[in-house]
């Protein structure tokens, strides 16, 4: 087997930083990609803990409403008018506030990335390792 020389031994290791150049750029890549997916992903779930907590007061707030105005209606066995406002505006605070914290666990599920992104182009990148290692 013939001995190479150092010329011919150069190229090769000048082709070899390069990969290890591109390697650590790509890692780079990846992390920073990773970070701002976790800074959206965190922005999210304040959205989420905002929204759902102001619908979860709000439903909160309107079981008292509803308990009064049954218990009322207990009390006069129906004897009395019936309180169609109370009830309607606990009704109504009751459905605001469910709908409030759906909507908002909806947005949060089609917002929330959770490193989604990152782990395709990680996935891209293992399979391009491998390619690389086979040809070198």
């Amino acid at each position: 087997m013939p001995e190479q020389t150092p010329d011919e031994q150069q190229p090769a290791a000048v082709a070899a930083s390069k990969s290890l150049a591109e390697v650590v750029e790509m890692a780079s890549l990846r992390w920073q990609l990773a970070e701002a997916e976790l800074r959206s992903d965190l922005a999210v779930a304040r959205r989420l803990s905002w929204l759902g907590g102001a619908g979860l007061v709000a439903a909160i707030g309107a079981v008292p409403v509803l308990t009064v105005v049954l218990a009322g209606q207990l009390d006069t066995y129906l004897e009395n008018i019936f309180p169609w406002v109370t009830l309607s505006a606990g009704c109504c605070m009751l459905a605001g506030g469910l709908l409030a914290a759906w909507w908002g666990w909806r947005r949060f599920r089609g917002e929330f990335l959770c490193l989604r992104e990152s782990l395709d182009e990680c996935r891209e990148d293992l399979v391009w390792l491998r390619e690389w290692a086979e040809d070198h």
